[in-house]
């Protein structure tokens, strides 16, 4: 079984997400928006048979670092 990771990170204007290190979708105008957005993606990896993985950095930090 595969599994995607999708990260959602800080962008210069917004949150972009990343999914096995590749850009997907555009710019959002929150992490919440960004999370929507990965969870959508993801739901169609899980009914093709992947497992994923989403990973949203916390508040304090934004680079999740």
């Amino acid at each position: 079984m595969t599994k995607s990771v999708y990260n959602i990170v800080k962008a210069p204007l917004g949150w972009s997400i990343y999914c096995d290190g590749v850009t997907i979708g555009g710019v959002y105008g929150s992490k919440e928006a960004a999370l929507e957005a990965a969870t959508v993606a993801a739901t169609f990896a899980v009914r093709d048979g992947a497992g994923v993985q989403i990973n949203v950095p916390s508040g304090s930090n934004p680079n999740g670092l």
